[in-house]
């Protein structure tokens, strides 16, 4: 695995309450604290989004009888994060064509693992790329090992509280999105730094001053 990439949910899109609510609140937090350049990052969820071995997805064309339809995309992968979107509650891996099925409503931020441990380590030539290959795909299995243990774990309602609270409330066997999938990214060696409350919003700003703006996963 040479890369992997963090989904943001567009808010205000569909109308959610939750989503909206989420939104609005982070930016007003973001306001305040004078976290500028968190303004622009407009996102209520967050997913870890896992490639399988031929990729992303691909895309295929269907003939009908009045000519060519257009182009279809068929996302591979599976997404983590911890949701109560559709059926779940909590903790869950789920097939990124279940996630991604409004495409148009989610950007992605990808993270090159070649780089991020070429320069942890200063083995950037191509005569180090099977320490950064052997390196990653541990740091990434150690991840995944503890993604897999937190499974079925609820969601943190008390945690999104926290944000409307001066101090953070945390508790350790419940997670929302953006602080779970934060954690996955540490433990990866990805991030360097345990955030105890982050939102969706102040997570894109963070992952973005180090890969990249985050890019439209629809076009």
């Amino acid at each position: 695995m040479n890369k992997i990439r963090v989904l943001f949910y567009k808010a205000k899109i569909d109308g959610k309450f939750l989503d909206n609510g989420i939104s609005d609140w982070t930016w007003l937090l973001a306001f305040v604290r004078g976290d500028w350049k968190a303004l622009k990052y407009d996102y209520s969820h967050m997913e870890i989004w896992l490639p399988e071995q031929e990729g992303y997805g691909f895309a295929s064309v269907e003939f009908n009888d009045t000519g060519t339809a257009p182009e279809t995309i068929h996302y591979l992968g599976q997404c983590f994060s911890s949701t109560t979107r559709g059926s779940a509650n909590g903790v869950r891996f789920a097939p990124a064509s279940e996630v991604l099925k409004h495409p148009e409503r989610w950007d992605y931020i990808e993270i090159d693992l070649d780089e991020v441990y070429g320069y942890m380590f200063n083995a950037e030539g191509d005569e180090f790329a099977d320490i950064r290959a052997c390196y990653g795909n541990k740091r990434i299995a150690d991840a995944m090992s503890w993604a897999k243990k937190q499974l079925g774990k609820p969601y943190d309602y008390k945690g999104i509280l926290g944000f409307f609270w001066p101090k953070p409330i945390h508790h350790p066997d419940k997670w929302y999105c953006s602080e779970i999938c934060m954690q996955f990214l540490k433990i990866a060696w990805i991030t360097d730094k345990r955030y105890k409350r982050i939102s969706p919003r102040r997570s894109a700003r963070v992952l973005a001053a180090k890969f990249g703006e985050p890019r439209g996963l629809f076009k």
